[in-house]
């Protein structure tokens, strides 16, 4: 049974995601037809108390416009902008490793809120860093897949999470524990061969 402490973590449920170049809205493939961009169709799927939306330089409008669309459609949802200002180029994953590394520690430090983040927006950088992060457990949310309504079916529901560290299905291990752990291998079975040999050399 949950403590009163993780009912109410578990009652706070908060997206994170990027803001990316099909937000709010991108045309369709009929002229004038405007689609939702993947975080307001998550957001008809999924319930969130809070929303914090991620905007790099470029795209500060467009987050800010989704912002105030999600305001307006889901008044119970608070919305908070996270600027990162560093991240001039979108596709580097390096200055995506760093910046998000950053803000989440920050983001997270003192806070007890259920995390969910989603990856359909923002580059493919973005959505390799998400994963990554998320996989090797430096970032403790469950990651999200809002599946486009087209590819629905009976077997394949509208939103699935996507498998990390919790089901097995994708795990990242740094090399530098690979090799610590090898290296501890490596010790313990030379410290028992030394020992046997000792041992043998003492009986004869």
């Amino acid at each position: 049974m949950e403590t009163p402490e993780e009912l109410d973590r578990l009652s706070r449920r908060t997206l994170l995601t990027f803001v990316g170049y099909h937000d709010p809205y991108y045309n369709g493939t009929l002229e004038g037809e405007d689609l939702k961009s993947p975080i307001l169709y998550l957001l008809e799927l999924e319930e969130f108390d809070r929303v914090l939306l991620f905007a790099i330089p470029n795209l500060v409008d467009r987050t800010k416009e989704t912002a105030s669309l999600i305001q307006e459609t889901s008044k119970s949802t608070a919305v908070r902008i996270v600027y990162y200002d560093r991240i001039n180029d979108p596709t580097d994953y390096g200055q995506i490793f760093a910046e998000l590394r950053k803000q989440i520690r920050r983001i997270y430090a003192g806070d007890t809120a259920y995390y969910i983040s989603a990856t359909a927006s923002g580059t493919p950088q973005m959505h390799v860093v998400w994963l990554m992060m998320a996989a090797s457990g430096e970032i403790p949310a469950k990651i999200l897949q809002a599946r486009p309504p087209h590819f629905v079916t009976a077997q394949r529901q509208a939103v699935d999470e996507v498998g990390t560290l919790a089901t097995g299905y994708l795990r990242i291990q740094s090399l530098k524990t690979a090799y610590e752990q090898e290296e501890l291998r490596r010790t313990s079975v030379q410290c028992v061969m030394e020992e046997k040999s000792l041992s043998f050399a003492r009986r004869n």
